[in-house]
């Protein structure tokens, strides 16, 4: 390459050495360029998905995003992973009460305010008995990865314990929220109704694919 080459020449150069570089010999890299074309035609997608950046994958989004929660439910579950919630112990900038609502001893953070919390911890051990799940709820990551491992599968069980989870941290968040802001006593009972529901809603929507289904067949 000189100084005095064309941008666009040393740009492809550049694209060059990185087809050479990740599949390290000429021919191979011959095939992987032919592997972009189908029917004669350049395969505009084939190319950007060779060269577009790759994240960390993340163990917990199949667990995150399930297609048979409701979008804010997930989208709430997601903000909670993310450490994106804003719990009080993040607010230390605003003078208010910086103690947990449900109980009003502890501060509140989001590994004591949906796992370790007196009351949120009554509220899943009756979500738990009702689907089945054995295992104590201690941190939202090892949570996350004990649902992703238990919860494999396509089986309705399966997806009734995604299902719940997701619900459980949103109807969790959205108690507390009423209580700030409205200052509503949250309830064991209200929680448990909401979550049941969302799981019936839930199942109802995997059984009605899976009859569509089978009807096409």
């Amino acid at each position: 390459m000189r100084k005095d080459d064309s941008p666009l020449f040393k740009k492809l150069l550049d694209i060059s050495d990185k087809i050479l570089g990740t599949e390290h010999t000429h021919d191979a890299a011959v095939h992987k360029l032919s592997n972009w074309s189908y029917g004669g035609r350049f395969c505009n997608s084939a190319a950007y998905d060779f060269f577009r950046p790759r994240g960390t994958k993340l163990i917990w989004a199949s667990s995150v995003w399930n297609t048979f929660v409701t979008p804010k439910r997930v989208f709430i579950l997601w903000l909670a992973t993310k450490s994106k919630l804003l719990t009080k112990d993040r607010l230390h900038y605003l003078q208010i009460d910086h103690n947990c609502c449900f109980c009003e001893r502890m501060e509140e953070t989001a590994c004591h305010l949906f796992f370790n919390c007196p009351f949120t911890k009554s509220v899943w051990h009756i979500i738990c008995a009702w689907v089945g799940i054995r295992r104590l709820m201690s941190t939202l990551p090892s949570a996350l990865k004990w649902i992703k491992k238990e919860s494999k599968g396509k089986s309705w069980h399966n997806k009734l314990k995604r299902i719940a989870f997701s619900s459980t941290v949103y109807h969790v968040w959205m108690a507390r929220n009423r209580n700030i802001f409205y200052n509503l006593i949250p309830q064991i009972d209200s929680i448990f109704g909401y979550g049941s529901l969302d799981c019936f809603v839930g199942l109802y929507h995997f059984l009605f694919v899976l009859l569509e289904m089978l009807s096409v067949v």
